[in-house]
């Protein structure tokens, strides 16, 4: 079961915290409680910042069940009483989609300590890694359990280890795909093909192939495949249109 972890807070004001499925985001987002972010974290990167930082903020079992993904939701707002309104709501969101408990984190240092593990993520799995091949990609906030579990299933035919971590609140996944003790040309040559696969069905559920680290050079392929010739020209066109000349990032994306 996936499981998350849900954290509301505002300015000095106490947290709570969630740990509930995958399922409760979209009947977060559809609550209407306009939450500022939600994150969600997969339980192996969590026990990896926890060891290389010291930072335990983060449970990791909860009434003898073993977290294996966490949802972080954060609210603001002005009045604390509708702050802990809406987060009475998403616990019973949480309670609803088979969260195993609500935990109130109170101290302003602990709601740091959360974003702080939080943020050391991507330095953990590089140090962790020696050979590192990273995709983003965005689907349907429903769809994100589906696509989780085929790209880690993907990464398993493949003998490539898959790490992941994100924005559930608007379905931008950060994917990784990680290679030890294996020389680096045959760790491409597999992540390669857990990326074809990858963006496969990321189409295949409407979502599009980069988030918010743009397409560069390495995903102009996959741009193609996912719009389609004719809306790929087309952005060649406009590109065309303002520099005629080809000199900024010159051999980038529609070029």
């Amino acid at each position: 079961m996936l499981s998350g972890k849900l954290i509301c807070r505002v300015g000095n004001l106490p947290s709570i915290v969630v740990l509930l499925p995958f399922a409760a985001v979209p009947k977060i987002k559809l609550a209407g409680l306009n939450p500022q972010s939600i994150e969600f974290m997969e339980r192996d990167i969590v026990d990896s910042s926890a060891e290389c930082t010291g930072n335990k903020i983060i449970p990791t079992v909860v009434d003898g069940n073993e977290c294996g993904a966490y949802i972080l939701v954060t609210l603001d707002g002005n009045e604390e009483d509708e702050i802990f309104q809406r987060a009475e709501t998403l616990a019973v969101i949480g309670e609803e989609a088979g969260a195993f408990d609500t935990l109130v984190i109170e101290h302003p240092a602990d709601k740091a300590a959360v974003w702080a593990a939080r943020s050391a993520f991507l330095t953990v799995i590089e140090a962790e890694t020696e050979h590192l091949d990273e995709m983003d990609v965005v689907v349907p906030v429903d769809k994100i359990a589906e696509f989780l579990g085929f790209i880690h299933d993907t990464g398993v035919e493949n003998g490539v280890l898959i790490r992941s971590f994100g924005h559930a609140g608007d379905g931008n996944l950060h994917i990784y795909c990680c290679g030890n003790n294996i020389e680096r040309e045959a760790f491409l040559e597999k992540s390669t093909r857990v990326m074809h696969a990858a963006y496969a069905k990321c189409n295949e559920l409407g979502g599009q192939v980069s988030g918010e680290h743009g397409i560069g050079h390495a995903k102009k392929e996959y741009l193609r495949e996912s719009v389609g010739d004719r809306a790929f020209s087309l952005m060649s066109s406009i590109k065309q249109a303002f520099d005629p000349k080809g000199i900024l990032n010159p051999g980038k994306v529609c070029n």
